[in-house]
């Protein structure tokens, strides 16, 4: 590159705006063809001190949303669930003395789930890396409150997952202490969790009991007396007790059938 070309080059990088300078760094050093040209680039980056902003907002410019969560590119929608949780609970701002770094790694951690664990976006993000350049998220970068809803909603559906397992309130909330969760929040779904399990299986096992055990034997035993008289009836509802017998121990008890 001839020394005009260079000093034309660096002008047009130096007018463009904080926003469309940062759209041309992001392209990175794959999207451009002369090596020189990306130099430019960077330095008009550096030089406005940009660099250091895109690196508290979203780590390394060249991270892509699957270094963020820990996890491979061709990892399963359960992967993608199982590193946002585990570094969610890590760099939850509770858990880091609400730092300045933790909380804007938290924000970006909610970013990168948002975009996997949706597959449209997920087919985009994927294009744009494929396609030679780190492409950053669009429009505003998500809020804390965002994040910590997102977080909420995870260690919700965490806390739904122990509580099929048939565990307590209070040991709910010791098994997501352990993963990091805040103490109210922890103890706040470990009762909710349960109070949702114990009401969906009575609410099943009753609608089941109410067809199973009460609409069909009673057109049985009604059948039953008209052929046999009571000694049938009788043999019926030693037959229902046996078998109904689990299904009201899960409607008396809430607890959820171990599989």
């Amino acid at each position: 590159m001839d020394p005009v070309e260079q000093l034309g080059l660096k002008t047009y990088y130096g007018s463009l705006t904080d926003q469309a300078l940062d759209q041309a760094y992001c392209v990175g050093p794959e999207g451009y063809r002369d090596s020189s040209v990306w130099q430019i680039v960077e330095d008009e980056y550096s030089a406005r001190g940009l660099l250091t902003v895109m690196t508290q907002r979203h780590g390394s410019p060249l991270e892509t949303y699957y270094d963020v969560l820990g996890i491979p590119k061709d990892a399963n929608d359960k992967q993608v669930k199982v590193g946002y949780r585990a570094q969610a609970l890590r760099w939850h701002p509770d858990r880091n003395n609400g730092s300045a770094e933790s909380e804007e790694r938290f924000k970006r951690l909610a970013e990168a789930y948002q975009v996997l664990s949706n597959p449209q976006h997920r087919r985009t993000y994927d294009q744009s890396l494929a396609s030679g350049g780190w492409i950053p998220p669009t429009g505003a970068s998500i809020d804390f409150r965002a994040a910590a809803n997102l977080f909420a909603r995870e260690m919700a559906d965490l806390a739904t997952e122990l509580a099929l397992r048939n565990m307590r309130p209070d040991e709910i909330q010791v098994a997501l202490r352990k993963r990091g969760c805040p103490a109210l929040l922890a103890a706040r779904l470990g009762r909710d969790a349960t109070s949702w399990r114990e009401n969906s299986i009575r609410q099943s096992v009753w609608e089941d009991l109410r067809f199973r055990f009460i609409v069909i034997p009673g057109i049985l035993v009604v059948l039953l007396m008209l052929i046999f008289g009571s000694s049938g009836v009788e043999r019926l509802l030693i037959y229902l007790l046996i078998v109904g017998g689990p299904l009201i121990y899960y409607l008396i008890t809430g607890r959820a059938p171990l599989r």
